[in-house]
């Protein structure tokens, strides 16, 4: 007969705090953010200087060369400090013997340190071929598969005011490695990106009443 007792004490408790917890979790969904900049979906290009290295197992290794490179950006904030997008990129560089060009697509994971400062990691599929203009019998030299990234990225919005979301001017830096049995290559690039943030939907903002039921447009 306890054992009954204390069976129903225990589920009448659980009943009355399952209305309670799932409460509770539905106020943790809807948590709202303060409006910023840096919010919502992105989507940018860059352009800038690279500096490519090449070493060869069998064969001379082809010093530095220089060029530039562009990329498209797109991705989206999935919290205030964490964003997961994709890097479509190549470039050319070129020394007195060796001439290169190279191109990928990868994932691309953000980590926002403190303010706009963003530190990245990227991992997936590239290549990279070089040409070699005094032996004429090494033909096309280089790599191919995958491609990683390590990089840093600071945010300016020189025109926002308010609001979620808006226009920003982000010099970025970025080491990427192309790995080979034969031929490995590293890829420094110093850009300059244009990036455009969408900000987020007003249900997911922490605004006061009157600026929250404000008509759009």
């Amino acid at each position: 007969m306890r054992f009954l007792q204390t069976s129903f004490i225990l589920a009448l408790g659980f009943c009355l705090a399952s209305p309670a917890l799932a409460q509770d979790a539905q106020v943790e969904e809807i948590a709202l953010v303060v409006p910023g900049p840096r919010q919502g979906y992105w989507i940018g290009v860059g352009y800038g200087g690279i500096a490519n290295l090449n070493f060869q197992t069998e064969g001379p290794d082809t010093k530095t060369l220089v060029g530039s490179g562009g990329h498209l950006r797109i991705g989206q904030m999935i919290t205030e400090w964490f964003g997961m997008g994709l890097q479509f990129g190549g470039g050319a560089a070129e020394n007195d013997r060796f001439d290169t060009s190279f191109g990928g697509v990868m994932l691309d994971a953000q980590l926002v340190v403190v303010d706009h400062l963003a530190v990245h990691a990227g991992v997936g599929a590239g290549g990279l071929a070089a040409t070699d203009h005094v032996d004429e019998d090494a033909g096309l030299l280089g790599t191919g598969g995958g491609f990683y990234m390590a990089g840093l990225s600071y945010d300016w919005f020189p025109f926002w005011d308010e609001g979620s979301g808006g226009l920003s001017l982000s010099p970025q830096a970025q080491v990427q490695y192309l790995p080979g049995n034969l031929f490995e290559a590293y890829v420094f690039v110093v850009s300059l990106d244009i990036i455009w943030w969408t900000g987020l939907e007003k249900n997911k903002l922490e605004l006061d009443i009157d600026e929250a039921y404000k008509p759009e447009g």
